[in-house]
């Protein structure tokens, strides 16, 4: 990097997600430049994933020094398997505003690839079965939900106390104890 003047490495992946292709596809940076990518932060602090190649080089780039912008798009755990350019489109679209690189013949392909895939995808929910259509209603209240949540600074839909381990635990002991003399 340093022989060849890189300023900054960028690695992009998809991520299946319970997110649904209705909505736009979202984005979670990672590495040290993640302030590259405006307008999208992480849901989460941190994120254990299994390791991969891709991961090892970005520790070991910025354990040297040097500067690594990561780009994971969400994509619609149902269609993970398939090709889906509304994903590789955004993360075009996020590497080009950070790093300045222009690729319009790349962008104009990718543009009516996804309207043909998020064409055929509806085409296809339509004519699927009831379960398919109302998961992909669930998924967009779930993600309008979020949305909504997210703006107030929170990702829960409506703020709840959740019981701690020891009082789960009581629980569930009482539980297991009205039911000992049971056969």
């Amino acid at each position: 990097m340093e022989r060849l003047g890189v300023r900054v490495s960028v690695n992009f992946h998809g991520i299946p997600m319970g997110v649904p292709h209705t909505r736009p596809v979202g984005l979670t940076p990672h590495g040290n430049r993640s302030d590259l990518v405006p307008g999208h932060r992480s849901p989460f602090e941190e994120a254990q994933v299994p390791g991969s190649a891709e991961a090892l080089v970005e520790y070991r780039l910025m354990e040297a020094g040097h500067d690594v912008l990561g780009v994971a798009a969400h994509v619609p755990h149902y269609i993970a398997r398939s090709p889906y350019p509304d994903a590789a489109l955004t993360v075009l679209e996020a590497v080009t505003a950070a790093t300045g690189l222009v690729l319009p013949g790349v962008a104009h392909a990718l543009r009516t690839e996804a309207h043909r895939t998020q064409t055929e995808i509806d085409r296809q929910i339509q004519e699927g079965d009831e379960e398919l259509t109302a998961l992909v209603q669930g998924l967009e209240h779930q993600y309008d939900a979020a949305a909504g949540a997210e703006s107030r600074g929170n990702m829960l839909a409506e703020p709840v106390d959740i019981p701690s381990a020891d009082e789960i635990g009581r629980e569930f002991e009482r539980f297991l104890a009205e039911r000992e003399g049971e056969s």
